[in-house]
């Protein structure tokens, strides 16, 4: 010992010498000292402290870093071997306070300030008393608080540190808190004051930092014992940090919301702020965090249901989960936690408001808590139906389709737990009132399609009154008709049992379907429910029945309405679906004329379409047997809605409407016998000439393609025709080309007893010859075989003299060899 204290006295008066090498030297050599085990023991350590202590806190304020950092870490070593006593806290803490509690910085170095703080650490541990932190083990305590005098200082360096821009030094901070919230039973005296800097920590760019933070503002709040404000202050900053892309960070939050529930003091008080730190937790995507969670959760709940056993009793909670249970839920919540959440349902005013923010995390983040929200509060939710259905129907229409899916689930939660009678109330009157009709109508189909309430189509006659109603069953919005039409066939079942409703029923089915006609998924769709009402009787049947009253509701075809008006739509989407049958012929035939009358060009171009396809299957659809009278329903029909169309009038939009006109008699007589064919282009033939010359190329073909089954002409009318004819050899359009090329073999003068019957049909064959003549030397192919094909034609219906002299005149073999031999 007197070699080791001779070592002393030289380091002690090295320690104090002014060159920075030597007192280096000798710091290194002392710290080696007591780093040897042999050299420090517990017997020897109150001497050695006693006799270095004034130096070394001396080099506590060293010029020199390493200085510095040796004296603290010499202190440390020392430290170890000490037995508790307050003499020893009394001199060391305030000068590590001296360090690092000062607002202007005093510790320049960085890391001498994280070593500063560790030894802190390590002296809390040391002076804590066991019997205050509960340790089992402990024999010895005598219950004292020794870091009781201590304690201002401490607090006063870790207000300042948690200010640090060094993370390492953040870190250490919350470890300190930590540990002197267990330490010393006098924390709670300014663990308030502690709460404002580690909430700016909350935002610190290291996640590690923001765990730590976390929990240290868990520790602080369960020592917060008056102040409730600042509690739900604490609880409010950290609710941001369950949105954190970080899943250790979310998990902390939970951890520290499943310890407020169980050991804060004031927490009945304060459930609904807490619930959300919890829950949401509950669904966070990462499954070690809702794993701890839920288990922490769990112990919550039993604690609640063992503290208010009696109360609870007596509610109708029973632990029995239903066969029906909803499968989307892996397990059902105990009675503990259902109760725990009954009991706190305001936090709903909370979870509404934050699901109508404009960012999308909080959206989401939300309506997952909300979703806990409904598994835990199941029918106790109906009371509070009427605030969450607005919210739900907004967020079901959600342009994100994560948030817009959960609210679905939601709903369709809703719609197990809460019955009919409730929800159907609210569901119905936001399907009328908000102008924006796809999030209700989602809703709605969520409710739907997961209660299982016996009388939950008892209303059905009142909604499909209300999906009646224009702005709902003309709406255009794809999304909205295919939620519609889901919509009508979870209603199909309740529509049986009422048969009340369905004309009604059928009338939106149609109009939906019809006004969506475009759009292949949404035609199929509707045309399937169709067939559902309709069984087990054919489609047409109840078209017959009830497609009347469907006409009756389109009120506005007296307007000048365009092709986008919904009820041009559904009109067209009618005519495309129905077709033309006898039962309701005139019906439709009404709403055309009266369309066709005062639309727009661009609407009339629409409803010309659809007659124009429907045309095409009249003679399937209109079901009648006699020839005749299948002749005067047509003309009939051509006379009132087609034919006003086809005389021209000036103008692009009449030209187009024009050739959709030409278009539509062109599908009917294409639809109808050969017969009516015939009856039908006589009966126009004067239009259908003129409609030869006309200025667009589409309407000269569909008039040609009319034309093709002209029969014999009188001879006025037959100059006129082939004379128009003759003209379209040289059209622009080359469909016109060839179509006229292959008309003028269908050319035939009406036989008569005349004694210049002959020669009028031969003076006319001169001129049309002629003119084929010239265009026989034409390069394309398809034209000169038509025009060989016409020329025979014509020659094999009129054999004579002119026919010899014609083949002298013809140089093509080709043709020679097809030409019939001429009569004597």
């Amino acid at each position: 010992m007197d070699e080791n204290k001779q070592k002393l006295d030289v380091w002690i008066v090295k320690i104090q010498n002014q060159e920075r090498m030597v007192r280096q030297r000798a710091l290194k050599e002392l710290l080696e000292f007591c780093q040897n085990e042999k050299n420090l023991n517990k017997e020897n350590s109150i001497e050695l402290f006693d006799f270095t202590y004034l130096c070394l806190i001396k080099c506590y304020s060293d010029k020199y870093e390493m200085c510095r950092s040796l004296a603290c870490s010499i202190i440390t070593e020392i430290l170890k071997h000490l037995q508790q006593n307050d003499y020893y806290l009394s001199l060391l803490v305030p000068v590590i306070a001296k360090r690092l509690a000062p607002l202007d910085i005093v510790e320049e170095s960085e890391e001498m300030r994280l070593q500063l703080l560790k030894q802190l650490n390590f002296i809390i541990d040391k002076y804590k008393d066991l019997k205050i932190t509960g340790a089992v083990r402990d024999k010895t305590g005598d219950g004292q608080d020794r870091l009781l005098k201590p304690y201002n200082d401490i607090i006063d360096i870790l207000k300042v540190r948690l200010m640090d821009n060094y993370p390492a030094i953040l870190k250490e901070c919350c470890e300190v808190i930590k540990l002197t919230a267990i330490a010393s039973s006098s924390f709670h005296y300014r663990a308030e004051s502690l709460a404002e800097p580690l909430i700016t920590l909350l935002k610190h760019r290291h996640s590690g930092i923001r765990i730590a933070a976390v929990e240290a503002l868990g520790v602080v709040g369960l020592n917060i014992l008056t102040n409730c404000d600042k509690l739900r202050r604490i609880i409010k900053e950290i609710s941001p940090l369950l949105m954190d892309p970080v899943p250790f960070v979310r998990r902390e939050c939970g951890r520290v919301g499943c310890l407020f529930l169980m050991k804060l003091c004031d927490r009945y008080s304060l459930f609904e702020p807490i619930l959300p730190l919890v829950m949401c937790c509950l669904t966070d995507e990462i499954e070690e965090v809702r794993t701890e969670i839920e288990k922490s959760w769990l112990e919550a709940g039993n604690l609640y249901y063992n503290e208010n056993e009696a109360e609870l009793q007596k509610l109708n909670l029973i632990e029995q989960v239903p066969a029906d249970y909803p499968k989307i839920i892996p397990k059902r919540p105990t009675i503990g936690c259902r109760a725990l959440v009954r009991r706190s349902l305001r936090v709903l005013n909370i979870i509404l408001h934050e699901m109508e923010d404009w960012k999308e995390e909080v959206r989401l983040h939300s309506t997952k808590l909300l979703y806990q929200v409904v598994i835990h509060s199941e029918d106790q939710l109906a009371s509070k139906y009427y605030d969450i259905n607005a919210v739900l129907c907004k967020t079901c229409q959600d342009q994100e389709a994560p948030i817009a899916k959960l609210a679905m689930e939601v709903a369709g939660l809703i719609g197990y737990f809460v019955d009919q009678k409730t929800w159907s109330k609210y569901a119905f009157e936001e399907l009328r009132t908000r102008q924006n009709k796809l999030g209700p109508i989602k809703c709605l189909n969520a409710l739907y399609r997961e209660s299982v309430d016996k009388e939950k189509y008892q209303n059905v006659s009142e909604l499909i009154d209300i999906f009646m109603d224009n702005s709902i069953c003309h709406n255009t919005s794809v999304p909205f008709q295919t939620e519609f039409l889901e919509n009508l066939k979870i209603l199909h079942p309740g529509v049986l049992l009422n048969e009340n409703v369905v004309e009604n029923y059928y009338i939106v089915t149609l109009k939906m379907t019809a006004v969506g006609y475009d759009n292949e998924v949404i035609r199929n769709e509707g045309i399937n429910i169709l067939k559902l009402i309709a069984e087990p009787e054919s489609v047409s049947k109840i078209h017959a029945k009830y497609l009347k009253s469907a006409l009756k509701t389109l009120d506005l075809l007296d307007k000048a309405n365009n092709d986008s008006f919904e009820q041009i739509m559904v009109l067209y989407g009618i005519i495309c679906i129905c077709g033309f049958e006898k039962s309701f012929l005139e019906d439709l035939k009404s709403s055309i004329k009266l369309t066709l009358e005062h639309a727009d060009g661009e609407g009339k171009i629409k409803i010309l379409s659809a007659m124009a396809m429907a045309a095409l299957n009249w003679d399937k659809t209109i079901d009648v047997e006699d020839p005749n009278e299948n002749f005067l329903i047509m003309m009939s029909y051509i006379n009132e809605c087609i034919a006003p169309h086809l005389i021209w009038h000036a103008g692009r939009t009449a030209e187009s409407v024009r050739t959709m006109a030409t278009a539509v008699l062109s599908s009917l007589v294409q639809g109808t016998t050969k017969e009516n064919f015939t009856k039908i282009v006589d009966a126009l033939l004067v239009p259908l000439i003129s409609l030869v010359d006309d200025n667009n190329i589409a309407t000269r073909s569909y008039a040609l393609k009319i034309l093709m089954h002209v029969g014999p002409l009188k001879y006025d009318n037959l100059k006129n025709f082939g004379s128009g004819l003759l003209s379209r050899l040289d059209d622009p359009g080359h469909e016109v080309r060839v179509k006229a090329a292959k008309c003028l073999g269908k050319l035939k003068l009406i036989e008569s007893d005349q004694d210049d019957f002959n020669d009028m049909w031969e003076h006319l064959l001169k001129q049309i010859f002629s003119t084929m003549m010239i265009h026989l030397e034409s390069p394309e192919i398809d034209l000169r075989n038509n025009l060989i094909d016409s020329i025979v034609e014509l020659c094999h219906n009129y054999t004579n003299a002119y026919i010899a002299a014609l083949k002298e005149a013809i140089l093509s073999e080709e043709l020679k060899q097809k030409l019939p031999a001429a009569s004597s």
